[in-house]
């Protein structure tokens, strides 16, 4: 029986964190071989991909695929390696955070640092700096402790001080490790049940009347998303049962939200605006500002899917439906609210 070829390339360096452009290099032991690469994580090396003659620049986010070939056919197996570049400068930085409100108006639950940005858009400026409402924002998969969640949570950081908010987004410290594979794996690996408890403490701790999650498709099928997305249906309406969870009840009783909305969904659907130029946000859009938070992802540079955030459907709301043009806060009494601290 004939072995298995299993060589593949050599990508030097094979992968990292950089601050500045570096030179990466493919060999193969065998020197009869071409090399074909990719530069997405999206695509696969073929016959027809780019050919390997020359060291490659990589200067932003980019994840390197690689895989010889003989006469149109593979040999061996392929390799990858990811590249993520980061400002040292906005990796100092400090900001002069003030504590999480202690009721929230809206909390918008989002899987990513950078998806506050990528379904959400303009809500955040817009909410959070021009009608200044008390906003809790929750990024469920960031882990205390890993390199490239901490890097990437300083960008974060750094988003929303573009924003103007005062407050920083919290953290469920749940991993980042399941894209491209089925939602159940996901539902597996962050515990469905410890998913659900985790957002519903966080309903029943800040008492939000609106909240904003993803698309229960995913957007583009992330399974992170979509779990998110369940988690939050679950929340709005465990929250306010005792015997759910009973043990977060003590000490910080029960709550029913009033509306929760999903990115894209089609149920009672509003396209909302971003576009108006506002004088709180420097006659600037909250679309434009919400950009400002995009170029602060410096590492997701390369891998940003372009939603633009407006189109969101009502999926549960104990205050009737929306019958006006898109304003997440009808039929709910605002005024109630003292102003955000500015920051």
């Amino acid at each position: 029986m004939p072995s298995v070829d299993t060589s593949r390339p050599v990508v030097t360096p094979s992968g990292g964190s950089y601050t500045d452009p570096v030179a990466v290099t493919i060999s193969h032991e065998d020197s009869d071989v071409e090399l074909r690469y990719t530069t997405s994580f999206y695509h696969h090396p073929t016959a027809e991909s780019d050919l390997y003659d020359a060291p490659l620049e990589v200067r932003e986010k980019t994840y390197l695929r690689a895989q010889a070939y003989r006469d149109g056919e593979p040999v061996g197996e392929a390799v990858a390696a990811g590249f993520m570049f980061f400002d040292p400068a906005m990796m100092a930085a400090e900001y002069d955070w003030q504590p999480q409100p202690e009721k929230a108006a809206m909390m918008i639950v989002f899987a990513h640092p950078d998806d506050e940005v990528v379904p959400f858009r303009g809500a955040i400026p817009l909410y959070g700096t021009v009608r200044k409402l008390p906003l809790v924002n929750i990024c469920m998969s960031n882990r205390e402790g890993v390199e490239k969640d901490q890097m990437r949570r300083k960008e974060m950081e750094a988003a929303f001080h573009a924003y103007g908010l005062p407050n920083a987004p919290l953290y469920a410290n749940f991993p980042d490790d399941c894209y491209g594979r089925p939602v159940t794996d996901c539902m597996n690996t962050w515990g469905m049940m410890e998913t659900v408890s985790y957002v519903t403490e966080q309903v029943r701790r800040y008492k939000p009347d609106v909240i904003l999650t993803h698309d229960f498709y995913g957007e583009y099928g992330h399974p992170n998303h979509i779990v998110t997305a369940i988690a939050c249906f679950d929340a709005f309406k465990m929250a306010n049962d005792p015997g759910r969870f009973p043990e977060q009840v003590e000490s910080l009783g029960l709550w029913q939200p009033r509306k929760l909305y999903a990115h894209k969904a089609h149920h009672n659907s509003w396209i909302h605006d971003w576009d108006t130029p506002c004088p709180e946000l420097g006659g600037r859009t909250p679309q434009e500002v919400a950009q400002e938070g995009v170029s602060c992802h410096k590492s997701q540079e390369a891998g940003f899917v372009d939603y633009q955030g407006h189109d969101f459907g009502l999926i549960l709301s104990s205050v009737g439906p929306d019958v006006k043009t898109g304003d997440f806060f009808e039929n709910i009494d605002t005024t109630i609210y003292q102003t955000v601290p500015s920051s």
